[in-house]
């Protein structure tokens, strides 16, 4: 037996030192670049992929297993041009060859510079890294046509993990692009450097790594560099990037303003058995924000389920997306009281677009999502919110964000907001109850005009519809109730037109301006149903300590158009006042306001007033009027006018 076991052990002593001086001898006595055509052949009959290695190959055995390319390149199919798909200026790789045996592998560093991958689709949607097969690709044994046999998707719960010890990684000069030609659309990813300390298994590493970006539509570039320490856990399929650290700076169209020294940090685990991803302290420090956050997604093989927390302070969401600024300067409101400009309307149609733009529901369906939210000084649209604190869940093509709490402009809101995915069409539900909101400076924020003040409070139950944001402005319905206290509104006195309406039907002045000025009130609002983007009150009513008003107003929200009647009725120091100067008992005065939102329109009957006068005064003091006002001979008065209508009331002068 130690005679048999002596000689095995000779033989394979003897096999060893046959392998080694083999090694050692055979790349000596062959050139492997003598079959560099034959190594394209192979590969091509084998992947469909044709390569051309335009440099010498060098290869070595022992002690280490060793492979050194130079400029090589995958060309394109045909049709999508003459550029190669990808191609490296530089490879090399050395393995020990001992430890192989062991299940080690040792290796020293990696080298790949120069890699290029150019990934395209061309305008039938076809993509030049999906070779077609054919029949030199089909396996032995195998009848073309027949169907190939199906890919063994199970993982090998056997596959024995070896052990790594690699001196590092060198990635340098590596560029990435992808062109999609039916969206007209080029992506690139360009000087890609990355650098790993020694790789092992057992211990964590140091990964430093930068690539500047660049996207042609939207238009965006940046720049890029990140460290880390990386942790494998090949046996379990986990990474862990604890911490890492993103420093970027990006600018393009998209972005309102350019990122300069954006900071992201945090540690990240991804498990590949779970199919799950957690990101702990999670801190981004992006324009002169800092947002704080906790992420644990989970089954992300099917449908994610996603956790957070989320803690933000100083986020300007109008620094960050590109808006476009509104340029009306002019008075919020029109000076001439018979004209009827719709500019203001007719802008806003024209810049939407004429195929609206379908609302994505993805994110009803492709995530559950359970997060709270806790954010201190927010801005978007000009609008500033002090603090905003939320719970958002979804699932199943449902979400529910409630409570939502807003504090804003020194009043509250409390909401509830329900989104439901109705077959790629969004049903939107939303109630609110906000109080003592300052609505001057909120008005101000928002459309850069200084037309109302005062204390608003605002309680309401909307629901809408819609595969897009006109339909659901279009389709909006429920109930409302306004009201604004101790305020003012500002560009128009109505007590100043009142005084000058009388002083013309007394025939002591000239056409009433409602140019400047302000009107004051103590109340003013009323309640409103809402159907199909209408809101309609029929109870508006306005109190101040010398006028009073009751009307009706219409809202047509599609359009921005208001449409107002109402009766304005004298009170206080001011009714005493006409009353002495004109004698006159209880007059109602009619009031039209009507015109887009952003340029209303403020006009007083005189018609009816001067009737009201007459009817008080008598014929008499209407012919003086009348002769103050035009001669009786001018046959070119306007019917339209203030004579007209004078005239119309006694036409016998």
């Amino acid at each position: 037996m130690a005679k048999i076991l002596k000689i095995t052990l000779s033989l394979v002593g003897i096999l060893i030192i046959l392998i080694i001086a083999a090694a050692i001898i055979l790349p000596m006595v062959i050139d492997i670049n003598d079959y560099k055509d034959r190594i394209s052949q192979e590969i091509k009959k084998n992947t469909g992929y044709e390569v051309v290695i335009e440099d010498d190959i060098e290869l070595s055995i022992v002690p280490w297993i060793g492979l050194s390319l130079g400029r090589t390149y995958v060309a394109n199919p045909p049709e999508f041009g003459p550029e190669p798909m990808a191609a490296l200026d530089e490879l090399q790789v050395r393995i020990k060859v001992l430890p192989l045996f062991s299940g080690q592998i040792e290796a020293q560093k990696i080298v790949l510079h120069g890699f290029h991958l150019a990934l395209i689709k061309d305008e039938q949607g076809q993509t030049n890294w999906e070779v077609k097969e054919d029949s030199a690709r089909e396996e032995p044994g195998r009848q073309e046509g027949s169907p190939a046999p199906e890919a063994d998707t199970h993982d090998n719960e056997s596959f024995a993990v070896p052990q790594l010890n690699i001196e590092g990684l060198e990635i340098a000069r590596a560029n990435i692009s992808y062109q999609d030609r039916q969206n007209n659309q080029t992506v690139h990813l360009t000087n890609f450097n990355l650098e790993t300390d020694k790789i092992t298994l057992d211990n964590p590493f140091n990964v430093k790594a930068s690539m500047d970006l660049d996207v042609s539509e939207p238009e965006l570039d940046g720049k890029f560099q990140m460290e880390t320490t990386t942790a494998i856990d090949l046996e379990n399929k986990r990474v862990t990037l604890a911490p890492f650290a993103l420093d970027l700076n990006m600018d393009g169209a998209m972005l309102s303003n350019p990122i300069k020294d954006g900071k992201i940090s945090g540690n990240l685990t991804y498990d590949g058995a779970l199919h799950s991803l957690n990101i702990t302290d999670l801190v981004m420090d992006l324009y002169e924000a800092k947002i704080n956050m906790n992420i644990a997604a989970s089954n992300l093989d099917q449908i994610p389920d996603i956790n957070f927390q989320l803690k933000g302070d100083n986020i300007d969401l109008d620094k960050i997306i590109a808006t476009h600024d509104s340029t009306d300067s002019e008075s919020p409101y029109r000076n001439d009281n018979t004209s009827q400009n719709q500019s203001a309307t007719s802008s806003k149609n024209a810049d939407r677009p004429s195929t609206p733009e379908p609302i994505e529901l993805g994110f009803l369906r492709d995530f559950n999502i359970n997060g709270q939210a806790d954010i201190n000084d927010f801005r978007a649209s000009g609008i500033i919110i002090d603090s905003i604190e939320a719970e958002i869940t979804s699932g199943n093509g449902q979400m529910k964000i409630s409570p939502l709490n807003l504090s804003l402009y020194e009043g509250t809101n409390e909401m509830e907001i329900l989104l439901n995915d109705a077959g790629n069409r969004l049903n939107l539900n939303i109630s609110q109850n906000l109080e003592g909101l300052q609505i001057g400076p909120f008005i101000r924020d928002i459309s850069q005009k200084d037309i109302l003040t005062g204390t608003a409070r605002i309680n309401s139950q909307l629901k809408t519809s819609g595969t897009h944001g006109d339909q659901l402005i279009s389709n909006l319905a429920g109930n409302a109730e306004a009201f604004v206290s101790e305020g003012v509104i500002k560009g128009i006195d109505l007590e100043r037109m009142i005084r000058q309406v009388f002083a013309l039907a007394s025939g002591q002045g000239g056409t009433p301006s409602q140019e400047g000025g302000e009107t004051r009130f103590t109340r003013l609002g009323g309640t409103f149903n809402i159907d199909q983007g209408i809101a309609v009150s029929r109870d508006l009513a306005m109190h101040s300590p010398v006028l009073g008003l009751k009307g009706d107003l219409s809202a047509d929200l599609p359009k921005s158009h208001l449409d107002s009647r109402s009766q304005i009725s004298l009170d206080g120091a001011l009714k005493e006042e006409l009353a002495s100067m004109y004698n006159l008992k209880d007059v109602n005065i009619p009031l039209r306001v009507r015109g887009p939102f952003d340029d209303l329109s403020f006009r007083l009957d005189s018609e009816t007033i001067i009737k009201s006068f007459v009817q008080q005064k008598g014929e008499e003091v209407l012919g003086e009027i009348l002769d103050r006002v035009v001669p009786s001979d001018d046959e070119n008065n306007d019917s339209g006018s203030v004579e007209g209508i004078l005239r119309r009331l006694v036409p016998s002068r």
